[in-house]
Formats: C-alpha cells, structure tokens, sequence
C-alpha cells in the first residue's frame, strides 16, 4: 500500500540546473519537453528557481519523460521510466544564440539521450571547446545494455566525468574503483569523480587520486535526486575556482543534504560572498 503520492518536477538536467541557479551560478537549461502539463510545471518551476528557459523547445509529437519513483522506508528508490521527449533532443535544438555567454557545457543523463549519444554528444563537446568553454558529463544506467560504446567519442572532449560506481562498472568491467579510473583516464578526461552514494566518492585527476568518504549518522529520507545535487554543487564550486578536491568535499555535503528530505533538485547549501566558502543555509 501507498503511504501518499507527490507530483514532482524531476529530471537529471532539471535537477542540476535548479541546484546551480541556487548556488549563484548563472543557469541556462537547453531541453525538450511534451505540449502537456508535465512540461509546462518543469518550465514554470525552473524559472521560478532562477533557471533561463529560453531554450527548451516544445515537441507535440511525443509526451514529457516522466518517472515514478517509489520510495522504501530506508530511503531506497524503484523506478519506472516513459523517456518520452528525451529521446528526441538533438544538436538542431541548441541554436547559435544558445551559447551566448555560456563558461562551462554540462550534458545531464548520457545513455538515454538517442538524438544526442553517440557522435552527438561529442560534436557538442567538440563545439564547446572550439569555444573556449570546459565540458562535463553526468550518465545514467543504460537501457540497451550499449554502455561504453555510446559516450565513447564523447569521452575524448570531456573535462569533467562524473558516473556513478555502478556506471563506471557497466562502463569498464572492472569490480574495484581504482581499476575503473584507471581505464577510464585512458581517455583524456581532466577529472574524473565516481560517485559512490553513502561510501562519498573517488576523485582521480591527472595529480592525485583519492576517496572522499561520507559522513556517518546521516538520516535518510529519499535519496532521489542526490547524485544530480552532488554534480551540482562539484560544478558550481569549480566555477567558483576551488580546486577538484575541494569541489567533491562540497559536493558531498550538498548530496547530503538532499537525501535528508523528499523529492529531487533541492540543494541546502549556500555560498558566503564574505569569504566565497559554502555555509549551511536554506536556499
């Protein structure tokens, strides 16, 4: 039996983009929704938060992609997923004037994405860095059992990647997470940051490597939603100029925060514009 139901705004790219805007990042969500009500509660909700909504297009032909989530006692999630208009976000849905001002290129759920896995994520990337603009990419568990060979291309002109264990797993093979860095640096990635859930994370650079744990005694509410909040906050503290190590400390923290509470793209830390250090505050 079902305790209560919520309607909620969700997404990976969603998430992400409201947690930045709420850390003081400028934010511009380029994506594609259904003429249905489920897109037009993203678009409101996302401007409300801060977001530039400019450049999510409208498609009739399919409806917004929508997850039910159910969530355990502990904490744990159970999906079931229409992946609706994501499947038909493509390169022609960015136009020109979508790069205006744009620092840094973050592409939200690789492996579900079908307009754009493959050679369309790199053409991305490739663009990006034409621009003088740094890239990251953020994956989630493949459907067709592809793996590797979806994002491979893109893998050459990513700056930043940031899987979870049980991607980087699929991704290499490997059962140990030093072993899964060591052939995903092969690629020419700058930074590479396993998110590993309640175990923190292993950032390995082309300096360092290291596992970063998570606190202990933390409660947990719903976890939905917390790998987007962690690449937030990575993303929005690297923008800010800290080091790699410094952005995954804080990124885990702000992970914490998330699974403390109900629902997905919520980020409960704040940026102190006395000593440009994060501080707990609601946001």
């Amino acid at each position: 039996m079902l305790k209560g139901l919520r309607y909620c705004p969700g997404g990976d790219a969603y998430n992400v983009s409201v947690c930045t805007a709420s850390l003081g990042i400028p934010t511009r969500l380029c994506a594609k929704v259904g003429c249905d009500p489920a897109g037009d509660m993203i678009r409101k909700s996302a401007e409300e938060k801060g977001v530039d909504c400019t450049y999510i297009s409208v498609d009739s032909s399919e409806s917004t992609a929508t997850s039910l989530v159910m969530i355990e006692p502990s904490g744990e999630r159970h999906f079931l997923y229409s992946p609706g208009t994501n499947q038909l976000l493509c390169l022609g849905d960015i136009p020109e004037a979508a790069w205006k001002d744009v620092r840094h290129l973050h592409v939200s759920s690789a492996m579900l994405l079908k307009g754009l896995d493959g050679d369309g994520i790199a053409r991305l990337f490739e663009q990006a860095h034409q621009r003088g603009i740094t890239t990251s990419m953020d994956m989630a568990f493949d459907p067709d059992g592809i793996w590797l060979p979806k994002i491979e291309k893109a893998l050459f002109h990513t700056d930043w990647f940031l899987p979870s264990l049980g991607e980087a797993q699929q991704l290499t093979g490997e059962t140990e997470v030093s072993a899964m860095a060591e052939k995903l640096m092969r690629y020419p990635i700058r930074t590479l940051v396993i998110k590993m859930g309640g175990n923190g994370c292993y950032l390995q650079n082309r300096q360092e490597a290291v596992h970063l744990p998570a606190s202990e005694n933390i409660q947990v509410v719903d976890t939905t939603g917390a790998g987007d909040c962690f690449v937030a906050v990575y993303l929005a503290a690297k923008l800010k100029g800290f080091t790699d190590m410094e952005a995954a400390h804080y990124a885990i923290t702000g992970a914490e925060t998330s699974i403390q509470q109900i629902g997905a793209g919520y980020c409960f830390l704040g940026w102190s514009s006395l000593d440009n250090s994060l501080h707990y505050g609601l946001i």
